[in-house]
This record gives structure tokens, C-alpha cells and sequence, in this order.
């Protein structure tokens, strides 16, 4: 299956501990690049993150954000220290007079130091659940990259129709190409002296049908075109194979655009090269 090395996810989970929003950016490159940005309290889950991108992806290059918000108040946010209020409650009971009632005032109480303690807010109790967040949002990314590989698909092979087609009006016009040489070899031959070198023009004859030749280019550029339809079906990982078949396409059709010695052909030929670029412009953003 195709998979395009762009693709956006987003994923926002709140909790009652606090919010977690993870977002996964991935652009085309040539090798697998990962950079993570995480919050100081969560620096401990970047190895976790990284081993989870390796297994799944091959290639891009990968921004990977997590924000987090803690909730401002906690049901188990704060501690008291009821043994140390009755405590002071006792403290003040044997020293208040008799006369002098209501002079225990609770808000005080709870202003005494010790009494309220803030209890410190432990992350990793929630690292399994912040991780389950990461995996939901790399599933999100890679069905994009899924959804954005099927369209560079139906590009390409479109692209590679448009080639086919360009093929078989070079093949219709291999015979107009060849009477129309033969004719000229023939007048050529008719000027020549008898004493004249033919040894030398059989040589020259020779050079000529060989640059005139372009049936192997042809046949090749055929059959790499085919197998990149072939490749384009597999269900690997696909993208360094499809590099090296533009190449070799694009050498070819190189090839046969030097060779070309007819304005159709060269029409052609120049056609070619246009798609094999656009091909290749798209096959450098699958993985």
C-alpha cells in the first residue's frame, strides 16, 4: 500500500488530572528523522515515543508535540493534618477562658503552618494512559499518510498512462522515420562515384541505422513503466524501489530523445521526459 510521508494528526483527550494534546507532523525526506517536543515533567516518555515511530514508519521526517495543562485543583490536591488541628484545638481550649467563647476561629486553624500541605503532583501515574493518547494519534497519522499515499496513486498511474501513450505514438511513427531515411540513403547512394570509398560509406551506414535505433530504449522504458504499475500495487514499503525505476527512466528516455531525428518522435520524447519529471516530483513523497 502507498503511503505518502505528508500527513497532520491531532489528538485531544481531557482528564480529570489535566489536558493532553498530541500533535504529529510528517513531511517527505529521504531517511527517517523523529524530533520530540515534550514538557520537562514528560521528558521521561521520549524513549517510549521513538521506539513506537521506528516500528511503525520508515521515512520522513517526523515533528511529534505533546501539550499538556494540569488541572488547577485536584480532589487530592491538598493533605490535612487533622492529628496536629486537634492538636492546636486542645492548645487553645486549655488556655481560652471561660468568658471569652468563639475565640477558636477554624480559618485560622487552617492558616497554621503544617496543617494544609500541597501534595506533589506525580505524572507518571498517567504515562500508560498519555501513551495510549500517543498511539491513538500515530494510528491517525499513518490512515492519513494512507488516504494522501492512495491519491499520489491514482496521479501516478495516470501519469504512466499518459507515458504509454506517448510510446505507442513513437512506435506509429518508427516506420515513416525509416522510409523516409532509406529514401535519402538511397539518393545518397545514387550520387556517389563508383570509385569512391564504399568501405567508408558502409561504415557511416552503419553509425547511422545504429543511432537510428531506438527500439531498446522503447522496450525498456515499456517495461519499467509496467513494473512501476507493479510496484505501485505492492503492499511494502515502496519508495526507494520507485526512485530507482524513474532513474533508470529517466536515463532512457534521455537516451531516446538524443537519438530522436524525427519532429514527432522528439514531440515525444520531450513529453516523456515531462511526465517521468512530474512522476518523479511525486514519488518522492511516498514512503
Amino acid at each position: 500500500m502507498i503511503h505518502s510521508m505528508t500527513a497532520y494528526a491531532r489528538y485531544e483527550k481531557k482528564n480529570k488530572w489535566g489536558d493532553v494534546l498530541w500533535e504529529l507532523r510528517s513531511v517527505n525526506q529521504r531517511y527517517l528523522e523523529i524530533n520530540i517536543n515534550l514538557p520537562e515533567i514528560l521528558r521521561n516518555l521520549e524513549e517510549n515515543i521513538l521506539k513506537k515511530i521506528r516500528q511503525r514508519l520508515s521515512r520522513g521526517k517526523i515533528d511529534c508535540t505533546l501539550h499538556f495543562e494540569k488541572k488547577k485543583f485536584m480532589k487530592n490536591d491538598f493533605i490535612i493534618n487533622k492529628k496536629l488541628i486537634r492538636n492546636i484545638t486542645k492548645l487553645i481550649d486549655s488556655i481560652v477562658l471561660k468568658n471569652h467563647p468563639g475565640i477558636i476561629n477554624l480559618i485560622e486553624i487552617l492558616k497554621w503552618p503544617g496543617v494544609i500541605s500541597v501534595k506533589k503532583f506525580k505524572i507518571n501515574q498517567f504515562n500508560s494512559e498519555i501513551l495510549e493518547n500517543f498511539d491513538t494519534t500515530l494510528d491517525n497519522l499513518i490512515h492519513q499518510r494512507e488516504r494522501e499515499g492512495a491519491i499520489l496513486k491514482t496521479i501516478i498511474e495516470k501519469k504512466l498512462k499518459s507515458m504509454l501513450t506517448e510510446i505507442k505514438k513513437i512506435f506509429k511513427n518508427i516506420p515513416i522515420v525509416i522510409e523516409f531515411q532509406r529514401n535519402r540513403l538511397l539518393k545518397k547512394m545514387k550520387e556517389i562515384p563508383i570509385n569512391n570509398d564504399f568501405h567508408r560509406f558502409e561504415q557511416e551506414l552503419l553509425m547511422m541505422l545504429c543511432r537510428m535505433d531506438i527500439s531498446e530504449e522503447l522496450d525498456r522504458i515499456k517495461i519499467h513503466t509496467k513494473e512501476i504499475f507493479n510496484i505501485l500495487n505492492d503492499k511494502k514499503i515502496v519508495g526507494r524501489r520507485l526512485e530507482f525505476m524513474i532513474q533508470e527512466l529517466n536515463r532512457e528516455s534521455n537516451t531516446l530523445a538524443s537519438k530522436s531525428i524525427n519532429e514527432n518522435i522528439t514531440a515525444s520524447a520531450i513529453e516523456l521526459k515531462i511526465l517521468i519529471e512530474q512522476v518523479r516530483e511525486q514519488i518522492q513523497n511516498i514512503e
